[in-house]
């Protein structure tokens, strides 16, 4: 008998809880910590778990399994930098962490985090930025020279 090994069903179809696992999964890759329901974080823990495993045995059919159930940035990231990380240890590479409960529905919410997590690496937030910091000082500009002009008045003959 199987007593006691069931997992929750989150009110969801089986297809449904597939995606929504390999979505917090490919989410906790990019980003490093995620935060969501307690039971949908523990629901995927054992998914993410063995995701690693494989990614640290990383051989041809591990590669394939990965890019096949998760993102490709995902993928690529759990197989060149967490993978290796995590390879002296031996397992528990997640932990979940209860914050409180939601305001409006009272659900217990929970973040999970990798344990020894390489530095996540974003580029793009940068690049936004030091964009906006150049466009901020050209329109500051033009307001400065269309308010000279409005304050001469009309040209006197």
């Amino acid at each position: 008998m199987n007593k006691g090994k069931r997992q929750s069903k989150l009110h969801r179809t089986k297809d449904q809880r597939d995606a929504l696992v390999r979505n917090l999964a490919s989410s906790l890759f990019i980003h490093g910590k995620i935060e969501s329901s307690k039971a949908k974080l523990k629901h995927a823990q054992p998914y993410i778990e063995k995701m690693i495993t494989r990614a640290r045995r990383n051989t041809l059919s591990d590669r394939r399994f990965i890019n096949a159930h998760i993102a490709d940035k995902a993928a690529k990231r759990l197989v060149d930098e967490i993978g290796p990380a995590m390879k002296k240890r031996d397992g528990g590479y997640t932990r979940v962490l209860s914050v409180g409960h939601k305001t409006i529905s009272a659900i217990p919410s929970a973040i999970m985090e990798l344990v020894s997590m390489p530095e996540v690496k974003e580029v793009k937030k940068e690049k936004k930025s030091t964009k906006s910091a150049e466009k901020k000082p050209a329109t500051a500009e033009k307001k400065t020279s269309t308010a000279a002009s409005k304050t001469t008045g009309p040209k006197k003959k």
